[in-house]
Protein backbone atom coordinates (compact mmCIF):
# COMPACT_ATOMS: atom_id res chain seq x y z
CA UNK A 1 0.00 0.00 0.00
CA UNK A 2 1.20 3.68 -0.88
CA UNK A 3 0.43 7.14 -0.09
CA UNK A 4 1.04 10.06 -2.75
CA UNK A 5 0.24 13.51 -1.75
CA UNK A 6 0.53 17.34 -2.99
CA UNK A 7 0.17 20.96 -2.39
CA UNK A 8 -2.75 20.40 -4.77
CA UNK A 9 -4.93 17.62 -6.05
CA UNK A 10 -7.14 18.08 -8.93
CA UNK A 11 -9.68 15.36 -8.80
CA UNK A 12 -10.88 15.42 -11.84
CA UNK A 13 -14.34 14.79 -10.80
CA UNK A 14 -17.44 16.73 -12.63
CA UNK A 15 -17.47 19.87 -10.21
CA UNK A 16 -13.67 20.06 -10.69
CA UNK A 17 -12.61 19.44 -6.32
CA UNK A 18 -9.51 20.58 -5.87
CA UNK A 19 -7.86 19.38 -2.08
CA UNK A 20 -5.45 21.40 -1.10
CA UNK A 21 -2.41 19.52 0.90
CA UNK A 22 -4.16 16.25 -0.33
CA UNK A 23 -3.54 12.50 -1.05
CA UNK A 24 -4.06 9.27 -2.93
CA UNK A 25 -4.08 5.80 -0.95
CA UNK A 26 -3.23 3.29 -3.56
CA UNK A 27 -2.54 -0.59 -3.91
CA UNK A 28 -2.55 -3.05 -6.59
CA UNK A 29 -2.70 -0.69 -9.59
CA UNK A 30 -6.13 0.70 -7.90
CA UNK A 31 -6.97 3.90 -5.86
CA UNK A 32 -8.02 3.04 -2.05
CA UNK A 33 -9.22 6.39 -1.03
CA UNK A 34 -8.44 10.01 -1.79
CA UNK A 35 -8.71 12.58 0.69
CA UNK A 36 -6.23 15.07 2.73
CA UNK A 37 -2.60 13.73 3.54
CA UNK A 38 -2.57 13.63 7.20
CA UNK A 39 -6.36 12.39 7.56
CA UNK A 40 -5.31 9.27 4.95
CA UNK A 41 -1.94 9.05 6.99
CA UNK A 42 -3.88 9.25 10.18
CA UNK A 43 -6.36 6.23 8.77
CA UNK A 44 -3.30 4.03 7.64
CA UNK A 45 -1.76 4.39 10.94
CA UNK A 46 -4.56 3.58 13.07
CA UNK A 47 -4.72 0.24 10.35
CA UNK A 48 -7.81 1.52 8.35
CA UNK A 49 -8.84 -0.40 5.62
CA UNK A 50 -9.10 0.94 2.38
CA UNK A 51 -9.24 -2.56 0.48
CA UNK A 52 -11.82 -2.70 -2.19
CA UNK A 53 -13.98 -5.22 -1.01
CA UNK A 54 -17.47 -5.31 0.10
CA UNK A 55 -18.61 -6.26 3.51
CA UNK A 56 -20.12 -9.37 1.45
CA UNK A 57 -16.77 -10.38 1.30
CA UNK A 58 -16.27 -11.37 4.82
CA UNK A 59 -19.36 -13.45 4.81
CA UNK A 60 -16.32 -16.10 3.17
CA UNK A 61 -14.63 -16.38 6.25
CA UNK A 62 -17.76 -17.06 8.55
CA UNK A 63 -19.63 -19.62 5.72
CA UNK A 64 -22.55 -20.02 4.35
CA UNK A 65 -24.63 -18.72 7.04
CA UNK A 66 -24.01 -14.99 7.30
CA UNK A 67 -24.76 -12.46 4.39
CA UNK A 68 -23.74 -9.26 4.85
CA UNK A 69 -26.83 -7.13 3.27
CA UNK A 70 -29.59 -9.31 5.15
CA UNK A 71 -30.07 -10.33 8.27
CA UNK A 72 -28.34 -13.93 9.58
CA UNK A 73 -29.87 -16.82 7.40
CA UNK A 74 -28.86 -19.25 10.37
CA UNK A 75 -27.20 -18.24 13.47
CA UNK A 76 -25.83 -22.08 13.84
CA UNK A 77 -24.39 -21.69 10.63
CA UNK A 78 -23.09 -18.52 11.71
CA UNK A 79 -21.51 -19.90 14.57
CA UNK A 80 -19.94 -22.97 13.15
CA UNK A 81 -18.27 -20.46 10.73
CA UNK A 82 -17.21 -17.75 13.42
CA UNK A 83 -15.96 -20.78 15.10
CA UNK A 84 -13.51 -21.39 12.55
CA UNK A 85 -11.94 -17.82 12.96
CA UNK A 86 -12.11 -17.75 16.79
CA UNK A 87 -11.62 -20.92 18.12
CA UNK A 88 -15.00 -20.48 20.08
CA UNK A 89 -18.58 -21.84 19.84
CA UNK A 90 -21.29 -19.46 19.96
CA UNK A 91 -25.01 -19.60 20.63
CA UNK A 92 -27.41 -18.35 18.37
CA UNK A 93 -27.80 -14.70 20.28
CA UNK A 94 -23.80 -14.16 19.18
CA UNK A 95 -24.27 -10.48 18.06
CA UNK A 96 -23.46 -10.13 14.37
CA UNK A 97 -22.01 -6.89 13.94
CA UNK A 98 -19.52 -8.05 16.59
CA UNK A 99 -18.70 -10.83 14.59
CA UNK A 100 -18.03 -8.65 11.82
CA UNK A 101 -15.81 -6.31 13.74
CA UNK A 102 -14.01 -8.80 14.81
CA UNK A 103 -13.44 -9.82 10.99
CA UNK A 104 -12.28 -6.80 10.30
CA UNK A 105 -10.01 -6.10 12.89
CA UNK A 106 -8.58 -9.71 12.09
CA UNK A 107 -7.56 -8.36 8.48
CA UNK A 108 -6.39 -5.28 9.68
CA UNK A 109 -3.95 -7.18 11.64
CA UNK A 110 -2.91 -8.58 8.96
CA UNK A 111 -2.58 -4.82 6.87
CA UNK A 112 -0.36 -4.19 9.72
CA UNK A 113 2.05 -6.30 8.64
CA UNK A 114 2.41 -4.68 5.25
CA UNK A 115 4.79 -1.80 5.15
CA UNK A 116 3.51 1.12 3.91
CA UNK A 117 5.06 3.51 1.70
CA UNK A 118 4.27 7.41 1.99
CA UNK A 119 5.84 10.32 -0.28
CA UNK A 120 4.69 14.09 0.44
CA UNK A 121 5.23 17.08 -2.79
CA UNK A 122 5.61 20.47 -1.46
CA UNK A 123 5.21 22.96 -4.59
CA UNK A 124 3.44 20.21 -6.73
CA UNK A 125 0.23 19.28 -7.94
CA UNK A 126 -0.90 16.11 -8.91
CA UNK A 127 -3.63 15.12 -10.42
CA UNK A 128 -5.08 11.91 -13.08
CA UNK A 129 -2.66 10.53 -15.56
CA UNK A 130 -3.78 12.42 -19.23
CA UNK A 131 -5.66 10.85 -21.63
CA UNK A 132 -4.52 11.37 -25.64
CA UNK A 133 -7.76 10.73 -27.17
CA UNK A 134 -6.61 10.60 -30.48
CA UNK A 135 -3.03 10.23 -32.18
CA UNK A 136 -1.69 8.39 -35.32
CA UNK A 137 1.97 7.29 -34.16
CA UNK A 138 2.75 5.62 -37.48
CA UNK A 139 3.03 8.77 -39.28
CA UNK A 140 5.75 10.82 -36.90
CA UNK A 141 8.34 10.84 -39.19
CA UNK A 142 6.54 13.17 -41.91
CA UNK A 143 6.89 16.41 -40.25
CA UNK A 144 7.62 18.32 -43.53
CA UNK A 145 6.55 16.01 -46.20
CA UNK A 146 2.98 17.00 -46.32
CA UNK A 147 1.06 20.06 -46.95
CA UNK A 148 -0.26 22.81 -44.42
CA UNK A 149 -2.58 25.57 -44.99
CA UNK A 150 -5.87 23.58 -46.27
CA UNK A 151 -7.51 20.06 -45.66
CA UNK A 152 -7.88 19.55 -49.30
CA UNK A 153 -4.17 20.42 -50.22
CA UNK A 154 -2.92 18.16 -46.91
CA UNK A 155 -5.07 15.11 -48.19
CA UNK A 156 -3.77 15.44 -51.63
CA UNK A 157 0.22 15.66 -50.59
CA UNK A 158 -1.01 12.16 -48.34
CA UNK A 159 -1.77 10.61 -51.20
CA UNK A 160 1.24 11.51 -53.39
CA UNK A 161 3.31 10.46 -50.51
CA UNK A 162 1.34 7.57 -48.86
CA UNK A 163 4.70 5.31 -50.18
CA UNK A 164 6.82 7.24 -47.45
CA UNK A 165 4.56 7.62 -44.86
CA UNK A 166 6.20 4.46 -42.16
CA UNK A 167 9.71 5.94 -42.83
CA UNK A 168 12.20 5.31 -39.64
CA UNK A 169 8.76 4.07 -37.55
CA UNK A 170 10.86 2.33 -34.92
CA UNK A 171 12.66 5.57 -33.71
CA UNK A 172 9.91 7.75 -34.61
CA UNK A 173 7.53 5.31 -32.42
CA UNK A 174 10.39 5.53 -29.42
CA UNK A 175 10.34 9.45 -29.60
CA UNK A 176 6.33 9.31 -29.86
CA UNK A 177 5.69 7.19 -26.90
CA UNK A 178 8.33 9.12 -24.47
CA UNK A 179 6.70 12.51 -25.31
CA UNK A 180 3.31 11.05 -23.64
CA UNK A 181 4.84 9.93 -21.06
CA UNK A 182 7.28 13.01 -20.25
CA UNK A 183 3.66 15.13 -20.65
CA UNK A 184 2.31 13.26 -18.47
CA UNK A 185 -0.45 11.38 -20.52
CA UNK A 186 -1.09 7.63 -19.08
CA UNK A 187 -3.68 6.81 -22.17
CA UNK A 188 -3.98 7.31 -25.31
CA UNK A 189 -6.68 6.69 -28.53
CA UNK A 190 -3.90 4.97 -30.77
CA UNK A 191 -5.27 5.08 -33.97
CA UNK A 192 -3.53 2.72 -36.60
CA UNK A 193 -4.01 2.48 -40.22
CA UNK A 194 -0.86 -0.36 -40.67
CA UNK A 195 -0.30 -1.80 -37.84
CA UNK A 196 3.45 -0.86 -38.01
CA UNK A 197 2.67 0.79 -34.06
CA UNK A 198 1.52 -2.24 -32.43
CA UNK A 199 4.10 -4.24 -30.78
CA UNK A 200 6.02 -1.00 -30.29
CA UNK A 201 2.44 0.26 -28.08
CA UNK A 202 1.77 -3.16 -26.66
CA UNK A 203 5.09 -3.32 -24.94
CA UNK A 204 5.22 0.67 -23.63
CA UNK A 205 3.98 1.48 -20.36
CA UNK A 206 1.14 3.60 -21.69
CA UNK A 207 -2.63 2.53 -21.89
CA UNK A 208 -3.20 1.85 -24.95
CA UNK A 209 -7.25 2.16 -26.57
CA UNK A 210 -5.71 0.72 -29.96
CA UNK A 211 -7.83 1.29 -32.84
CA UNK A 212 -7.37 -0.34 -35.71
CA UNK A 213 -8.78 1.77 -38.80
CA UNK A 214 -10.32 0.51 -41.61
CA UNK A 215 -10.45 2.58 -45.40
CA UNK A 216 -11.64 1.49 -48.69
CA UNK A 217 -14.22 3.14 -50.65
CA UNK A 218 -14.07 0.09 -53.25
CA UNK A 219 -13.36 -3.58 -52.84
CA UNK A 220 -15.09 -4.15 -49.54
CA UNK A 221 -14.35 -7.72 -48.98
CA UNK A 222 -10.55 -7.48 -50.00
CA UNK A 223 -10.66 -4.28 -47.62
CA UNK A 224 -11.94 -5.83 -44.33
CA UNK A 225 -9.85 -9.38 -44.85
CA UNK A 226 -6.82 -6.82 -44.75
CA UNK A 227 -8.58 -4.84 -41.60
CA UNK A 228 -9.29 -8.52 -39.87
CA UNK A 229 -5.86 -9.53 -40.26
CA UNK A 230 -4.62 -6.52 -38.62
CA UNK A 231 -7.15 -6.94 -35.64
CA UNK A 232 -6.66 -10.10 -34.77
CA UNK A 233 -2.95 -9.35 -34.64
CA UNK A 234 -3.40 -6.99 -32.31
CA UNK A 235 -5.98 -9.13 -30.37
CA UNK A 236 -3.34 -11.44 -29.96
CA UNK A 237 -0.98 -9.47 -27.51
CA UNK A 238 -4.67 -8.01 -25.79
CA UNK A 239 -3.95 -7.35 -22.13
CA UNK A 240 -5.62 -4.81 -19.33
CA UNK A 241 -3.19 -1.83 -20.87
CA UNK A 242 -3.65 -2.98 -24.32
CA UNK A 243 -6.98 -2.81 -25.90
CA UNK A 244 -7.99 -3.42 -29.52
CA UNK A 245 -10.51 -1.61 -31.05
CA UNK A 246 -11.93 -0.56 -34.60
CA UNK A 247 -12.05 2.81 -36.32
CA UNK A 248 -13.70 3.67 -39.68
CA UNK A 249 -11.10 6.31 -41.42
CA UNK A 250 -14.18 9.01 -42.40
CA UNK A 251 -17.75 8.93 -44.17
CA UNK A 252 -15.96 10.00 -47.43
CA UNK A 253 -12.99 7.03 -47.47
CA UNK A 254 -15.41 3.86 -46.17
CA UNK A 255 -18.05 2.02 -47.99
CA UNK A 256 -21.31 1.78 -46.05
CA UNK A 257 -20.84 -2.22 -46.86
CA UNK A 258 -17.36 -2.09 -45.32
CA UNK A 259 -18.22 -0.28 -42.40
CA UNK A 260 -20.93 -2.28 -41.79
CA UNK A 261 -19.18 -5.31 -41.44
CA UNK A 262 -16.39 -4.04 -39.29
CA UNK A 263 -18.98 -2.63 -37.04
CA UNK A 264 -20.86 -6.47 -36.46
CA UNK A 265 -17.54 -7.90 -36.25
CA UNK A 266 -16.73 -5.48 -33.55
CA UNK A 267 -20.19 -6.22 -31.58
CA UNK A 268 -19.48 -10.11 -32.03
CA UNK A 269 -15.56 -9.07 -30.46
CA UNK A 270 -17.02 -7.12 -27.84
CA UNK A 271 -18.21 -8.45 -24.27
CA UNK A 272 -19.41 -4.81 -23.88
CA UNK A 273 -20.53 -1.92 -25.70
CA UNK A 274 -18.21 -1.68 -28.77
CA UNK A 275 -15.92 1.92 -28.49
CA UNK A 276 -15.53 3.00 -32.36
CA UNK A 277 -13.48 5.90 -33.53
CA UNK A 278 -13.82 7.98 -36.58
CA UNK A 279 -13.00 11.02 -38.06
CA UNK A 280 -16.04 12.90 -39.26
CA UNK A 281 -16.46 16.57 -40.68
CA UNK A 282 -12.99 17.49 -40.51
CA UNK A 283 -13.46 20.24 -43.44
CA UNK A 284 -16.30 22.35 -45.09
CA UNK A 285 -15.21 20.04 -48.45
CA UNK A 286 -16.62 16.83 -47.01
CA UNK A 287 -19.38 18.37 -45.95
CA UNK A 288 -19.68 20.10 -49.44
CA UNK A 289 -19.33 16.69 -50.76
CA UNK A 290 -22.37 14.65 -48.74
CA UNK A 291 -24.59 17.06 -48.62
CA UNK A 292 -24.14 18.55 -52.50
CA UNK A 293 -22.63 15.74 -54.33
CA UNK A 294 -19.79 18.17 -55.32
CA UNK A 295 -16.68 20.51 -54.52
CA UNK A 296 -13.24 19.01 -54.25
CA UNK A 297 -13.85 15.34 -53.64
CA UNK A 298 -15.94 15.08 -56.80
CA UNK A 299 -12.26 15.73 -58.27
CA UNK A 300 -10.52 13.64 -55.46
CA UNK A 301 -12.33 10.28 -56.08
CA UNK A 302 -12.60 10.54 -59.78
CA UNK A 303 -8.55 12.14 -60.43
CA UNK A 304 -6.31 10.95 -57.58
CA UNK A 305 -8.63 7.54 -56.53
CA UNK A 306 -9.93 6.59 -60.24
CA UNK A 307 -13.34 6.02 -59.82
CA UNK A 308 -15.86 6.65 -62.65
CA UNK A 309 -19.19 9.24 -61.99
CA UNK A 310 -18.18 9.16 -58.17
CA UNK A 311 -20.74 9.51 -55.30
CA UNK A 312 -20.73 10.01 -51.76
CA UNK A 313 -21.23 6.49 -49.64
CA UNK A 314 -23.47 8.58 -47.26
CA UNK A 315 -25.33 11.21 -46.51
CA UNK A 316 -24.50 12.88 -42.88
CA UNK A 317 -27.46 11.68 -41.14
CA UNK A 318 -26.65 8.06 -42.69
CA UNK A 319 -23.38 7.48 -41.51
CA UNK A 320 -24.11 8.69 -38.08
CA UNK A 321 -27.20 5.78 -37.80
CA UNK A 322 -23.68 3.71 -38.37
CA UNK A 323 -23.50 3.97 -34.26
CA UNK A 324 -26.88 3.03 -33.28
CA UNK A 325 -25.79 0.52 -30.54
CA UNK A 326 -21.97 1.37 -30.27
CA UNK A 327 -20.31 4.47 -28.61
CA UNK A 328 -18.69 6.59 -31.00
CA UNK A 329 -15.83 8.64 -30.58
CA UNK A 330 -16.22 11.54 -33.29
CA UNK A 331 -12.88 13.36 -33.47
CA UNK A 332 -12.42 16.99 -35.68
CA UNK A 333 -16.05 17.79 -36.35
CA UNK A 334 -15.19 21.37 -36.91
CA UNK A 335 -17.73 21.38 -40.04
CA UNK A 336 -20.44 20.05 -37.70
CA UNK A 337 -23.82 21.96 -37.34
CA UNK A 338 -26.19 21.53 -34.71
CA UNK A 339 -27.98 19.40 -35.92
CA UNK A 340 -25.08 16.88 -35.58
CA UNK A 341 -24.52 17.80 -32.51
CA UNK A 342 -27.70 17.07 -31.04
CA UNK A 343 -27.75 13.57 -32.84
CA UNK A 344 -24.36 12.41 -31.04
CA UNK A 345 -25.22 13.66 -27.83
CA UNK A 346 -28.55 11.83 -27.94
CA UNK A 347 -26.79 8.90 -28.83
CA UNK A 348 -24.11 8.79 -26.01
CA UNK A 349 -21.32 9.56 -28.51
CA UNK A 350 -18.26 11.18 -27.55
CA UNK A 351 -16.05 13.97 -29.89
CA UNK A 352 -12.79 14.39 -29.62
CA UNK A 353 -11.36 17.76 -30.65
CA UNK A 354 -7.26 18.29 -32.27
CA UNK A 355 -7.00 22.11 -31.80
CA UNK A 356 -4.11 22.19 -33.65
CA UNK A 357 -4.33 19.69 -36.75
CA UNK A 358 -7.73 21.56 -37.68
CA UNK A 359 -5.84 25.11 -37.19
CA UNK A 360 -3.25 24.23 -39.57
CA UNK A 361 -5.32 21.73 -42.28
CA UNK A 362 -9.12 23.53 -41.98
CA UNK A 363 -8.37 27.39 -40.75
CA UNK A 364 -9.72 27.08 -37.58
CA UNK A 365 -10.60 25.06 -34.39
CA UNK A 366 -13.83 23.45 -33.39
CA UNK A 367 -16.24 26.51 -31.99
CA UNK A 368 -16.13 24.85 -28.53
CA UNK A 369 -17.69 28.23 -27.09
CA UNK A 370 -20.26 28.12 -29.21
CA UNK A 371 -21.62 24.55 -28.55
CA UNK A 372 -21.18 24.70 -25.17
CA UNK A 373 -23.90 27.33 -25.20
CA UNK A 374 -26.16 25.41 -27.55
CA UNK A 375 -25.70 22.44 -25.68
CA UNK A 376 -24.79 22.25 -22.36
CA UNK A 377 -24.18 18.20 -22.35
CA UNK A 378 -21.52 19.32 -25.35
CA UNK A 379 -18.43 19.82 -22.15
CA UNK A 380 -19.27 16.92 -20.87
CA UNK A 381 -18.72 14.55 -23.81
CA UNK A 382 -15.36 16.11 -25.35
CA UNK A 383 -12.08 14.65 -25.91
CA UNK A 384 -8.72 16.10 -26.62
CA UNK A 385 -6.30 14.68 -28.49
CA UNK A 386 -3.22 15.84 -30.69
CA UNK A 387 -3.67 14.27 -33.89
CA UNK A 388 -0.20 12.67 -35.59
CA UNK A 389 3.15 14.89 -36.09
CA UNK A 390 2.52 14.67 -40.04
CA UNK A 391 -0.58 17.29 -39.24
CA UNK A 392 0.78 18.96 -36.18
CA UNK A 393 3.55 20.82 -34.52
CA UNK A 394 4.16 17.89 -32.14
CA UNK A 395 2.17 15.35 -30.46
CA UNK A 396 2.94 17.23 -26.90
CA UNK A 397 -0.95 17.29 -25.09
CA UNK A 398 0.24 20.15 -22.95
CA UNK A 399 1.31 21.91 -25.90
CA UNK A 400 -2.37 21.00 -27.41
CA UNK A 401 -4.10 22.26 -24.65
CA UNK A 402 -2.53 25.56 -24.56
CA UNK A 403 -3.09 26.47 -27.90
CA UNK A 404 -6.57 25.46 -27.62
CA UNK A 405 -6.73 27.38 -24.40
CA UNK A 406 -5.44 30.92 -26.14
CA UNK A 407 -8.10 30.21 -28.50
CA UNK A 408 -11.21 29.61 -26.46
CA UNK A 409 -10.39 31.55 -23.60
CA UNK A 410 -11.28 34.71 -25.89
CA UNK A 411 -14.64 33.96 -27.41
CA UNK A 412 -16.96 36.23 -25.45
CA UNK A 413 -18.57 34.80 -21.88
CA UNK A 414 -16.29 31.77 -21.84
CA UNK A 415 -13.03 33.21 -19.83
CA UNK A 416 -9.71 31.98 -19.48
CA UNK A 417 -10.31 30.30 -16.10
CA UNK A 418 -13.07 28.48 -17.41
CA UNK A 419 -11.52 27.64 -20.48
CA UNK A 420 -8.78 25.69 -18.52
CA UNK A 421 -11.11 23.66 -16.22
CA UNK A 422 -12.71 22.68 -19.73
CA UNK A 423 -9.56 21.48 -21.25
CA UNK A 424 -8.19 19.54 -18.41
CA UNK A 425 -11.36 17.85 -17.86
CA UNK A 426 -11.23 17.15 -21.59
CA UNK A 427 -7.83 15.57 -20.99
CA UNK A 428 -8.90 13.61 -17.96
CA UNK A 429 -12.45 12.54 -17.16
CA UNK A 430 -13.91 12.68 -20.46
CA UNK A 431 -10.87 11.26 -22.23
CA UNK A 432 -11.19 8.29 -20.20
CA UNK A 433 -14.88 8.01 -20.75
CA UNK A 434 -14.26 8.56 -23.96
CA UNK A 435 -11.99 5.89 -24.32
CA UNK A 436 -14.12 3.80 -21.62
CA UNK A 437 -10.99 3.33 -19.25
CA UNK A 438 -11.58 3.16 -15.50
CA UNK A 439 -9.32 6.38 -15.14
CA UNK A 440 -9.43 10.16 -15.39
CA UNK A 441 -10.39 10.87 -12.24
CA UNK A 442 -8.80 10.16 -9.11
CA UNK A 443 -11.04 8.26 -7.33
CA UNK A 444 -11.47 4.83 -4.82
CA UNK A 445 -11.44 2.04 -7.09
CA UNK A 446 -10.23 3.72 -10.36
CA UNK A 447 -6.96 2.65 -11.86
CA UNK A 448 -4.07 4.12 -10.01
CA UNK A 449 -2.75 6.20 -13.04
CA UNK A 450 -1.61 9.88 -12.01
CA UNK A 451 0.78 12.61 -12.47
CA UNK A 452 3.05 14.87 -10.44
CA UNK A 453 3.99 18.10 -11.53
CA UNK A 454 6.42 20.70 -9.78
CA UNK A 455 4.98 24.29 -9.91
CA UNK A 456 7.07 26.66 -7.59
CA UNK A 457 4.28 28.37 -4.96
CA UNK A 458 1.47 26.58 -7.31
CA UNK A 459 -0.07 26.47 -3.51
CA UNK A 460 -0.88 29.95 -2.81
CA UNK A 461 -2.07 30.84 -5.99
CA UNK A 462 -5.40 32.53 -6.87
CA UNK A 463 -6.11 30.71 -10.14
CA UNK A 464 -4.31 27.03 -9.76
CA UNK A 465 -5.78 25.40 -12.64
CA UNK A 466 -5.21 28.31 -15.02
CA UNK A 467 -1.34 28.31 -13.60
CA UNK A 468 -1.33 24.51 -14.18
CA UNK A 469 -2.04 24.70 -17.77
CA UNK A 470 0.43 27.99 -18.17
CA UNK A 471 3.27 26.58 -16.50
CA UNK A 472 3.52 22.74 -16.44
CA UNK A 473 6.14 21.58 -18.98
CA UNK A 474 7.56 18.44 -18.15
CA UNK A 475 5.98 15.26 -15.64
CA UNK A 476 8.11 14.96 -12.32
CA UNK A 477 6.55 11.69 -11.68
CA UNK A 478 4.11 9.68 -13.66
CA UNK A 479 1.82 6.54 -12.03
CA UNK A 480 0.77 3.75 -14.47
CA UNK A 481 -1.31 1.04 -13.00
CA UNK A 482 0.21 2.01 -9.80
CA UNK A 483 4.30 1.55 -11.09
CA UNK A 484 6.15 4.51 -11.85
CA UNK A 485 7.06 5.14 -15.27
CA UNK A 486 8.54 8.64 -15.33
CA UNK A 487 10.49 9.87 -12.26
CA UNK A 488 12.54 13.06 -12.73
Amino acid sequence: MRLIGASLVFVCDEDFTIIKNGGVVFENGRILAVGEYKELESKIESNTDFSIESSADFGADFGAGFDAKSSIKSSVDFAKGFGKLSGRSLDSSFDRDFALDFAKREKNKKKAKKPIKKQFFSDCILLPAFVNAHIHFEFGANTTSFAYGSFEAWLASVMSYRGGVLEKLESVLKKQINTQLECGVGSVGAISSYGGDMLALAHSPLRVSYFCEVLGASEVENSFVRFRERFESAFEVKSERFIPRVAIHSPYSVHSELAKKVIDFATQKSSTKPIISAHFLESASEREWLESKSGWFKGFYADTLKIPNPKPLYEISEFLELFSGVQAVLTHCVAMSEVELGRILDAGHFITTCPRSNRLLGGKMLDIAHFRRVDSRFAHSLAIGTDGASSNVDTNLLDEMRSALFGLGLCEGFGLGEAAKLLLLSATRYGAQALGLENGELKRGKYADFALFGIPKIADSATPILHFLTNAKKVDMLYINGEVVIKR
